[in-house]
């Protein structure tokens, strides 16, 4: 693959005890897509550890284009894999070594009203971030489209730690392309002001979120709570 120029994260140290059993059955996994020529970029738990999160997760996330999830239904049979067409609208799913490749393809297609979801295309590949696991290096997904990709299937009850996982990311990142985020989340504007107002609330100061934002959501809440008759 073609490595980007940032320095290359090292994923490998930061995974949780429970979870390194499935190190090299997930890089064997990278390695597998990049011997396919199948461009992917890494989401959900593992793209996650750079910035702080240690929960164990069930299975590594690779989001790709739709053309390639079919035609990896085909081909990752040939190299040991067992594969499943789940479901046709967003995901499928291979098996190899008692772990499991969530291959995406339209990560939280219909959520919150969304008709695509998060979709990989170039501008996603060009802002991942080179990370590697044993001695493969792969592309994890940018903060933005993390923080995109997490708002979005966070309103499910069963997914309540996605916002702790924003937060992290807010916290942990110094320097957030506010303007390409606020392109993509302002698609949901009542649950991205839930999620700038909690991150607020959770006392994510300038030093994570520009002093202008932080603002303008205190003046949205004392304006709300004045509009209602109460004071603020």
């Amino acid at each position: 693959m073609a490595v980007a120029k940032d320095p290359i994260y090292d994923l490998t140290p930061l995974m949780p005890e429970d979870m390194k059993d499935a190190i090299p059955v997930y890089a064997d996994a990278i390695e597998a897509l990049h011997q396919l020529k199948v461009p992917f970029i890494a989401v959900g738990g593992i793209a996650m550890l750079q910035y702080g999160r240690t929960r164990v997760t069930k299975d590594i996330d690779f989001l790709v284009y739709k053309e390639d999830a079919i035609r990896l239904m085909d081909m990752l049979p040939l190299l040991g894999y067992r594969t499943q067409r789940t479901d046709d609208n967003w995901v499928y799913h291979a098996f190899k070594g008692g772990q499991i490749m969530d291959i995406l393809f339209a990560l939280g297609k219909g959520f919150l009203g969304d008709p695509e979801g998060v979709v990989l295309t170039d501008e996603l590949l060009a802002k991942g971030r080179p990370v590697r696991l044993n001695r493969s290096v792969f592309l994890a997904a940018s903060p933005e489209d993390i923080i995109h990709s997490k708002l979005l299937v966070s309103w499910k009850s069963t997914r309540q730690e996605d916002f702790q996982d924003v937060l992290l990311i807010i916290r942990n990142t110094k320097s957030l392309d506010w303007d390409y985020l606020f392109n993509k989340i302002s698609r949901y504007p009542a649950r991205a002001l839930a999620l700038l107002s909690y991150a607020v609330s959770c006392q994510i100061t300038e030093d994570g979120m520009p002093v202008e934002i932080t603002t303008e959501i205190e003046n949205l809440s004392r304006l709300l709570f004045q509009r209602l008759g109460r004071a603020a």
